[in-house]
């Protein structure tokens, strides 16, 4: 036990780290959906986002842009409903994650175990509605997108996403070594008790 105090980090510090981790996912998240008005590609008259559609006006011989604001009109373009489904998966990402944070903040605060495994199961749902939103998204929109015109909010779900694996990986970890530490105490208990009544 001594050995797993030196090489690994408190439960304090690991707690720490984590709502780190998870403050920044918000600001992430925040930032591309949000501030970044959840554009993911802009190409001069082209733009692409999950609520911002752009694009080059061919009914006529000019070089205005033809902008999209109701899904129901992009039929000649793709899917509408699967881009209303990736919206509703992304932006509610968002909004889970949230949720997560207040969870884990409060975990951490008050000490309380079951928090923890709800704000895991959080950032699991949050992980998954990202994943399956931009996968969507980027599957409807593949024949206008271009990787070299992406945003810097584009990179930042990217980001989003591996902070989020890295996060889960973080809360299990820190569930596993609590669960150690409080065994430990459990354990060792009994023999302090005991040295007390002899000594």
């Amino acid at each position: 036990m001594v050995g797993w105090q030196k090489t690994c980090l408190s439960p304090r510090c690991l707690g720490h780290t984590i709502l780190l981790v998870q403050s920044l996912l918000c600001l992430l998240l925040v930032y591309a959906l949000i501030l970044g008005g959840g554009n993911i590609l802009i190409d001069g008259c082209k733009k692409i986002g999950f609520y911002n559609y752009c694009f080059q006006n061919i009914t006529t011989n000019d070089e205005d842009c033809h902008c999209v604001t109701e899904f129901k009109d992009l039929h000649w373009r793709t899917i509408p409903h699967g881009l209303m489904v990736s919206l509703i998966l992304t932006y509610s990402s968002l909004v889970i994650i949230v949720m997560g944070f207040l969870t884990l903040a409060l975990a951490h605060g008050l000490k309380e175990d079951d928090l923890w495994n709800i704000g895991l199961g959080l950032n699991v749902f949050s992980l998954v509605g990202l994943v399956l939103g931009m996968t969507s998204h980027l599957f409807l929109t593949w024949d206008q997108f271009d990787f070299s015109h992406v945003t810097p909010g584009f990179l930042a779900l990217l980001m989003a996403i591996g902070g989020l694996c890295l996060q889960l990986c973080l809360v299990r970890r820190y569930i596993r070594l609590k669960n150690v530490w409080s065994t430990s105490k459990a354990v060792s208990r009994p023999f302090e008790d005991l040295t007390i009544l002899v000594a």
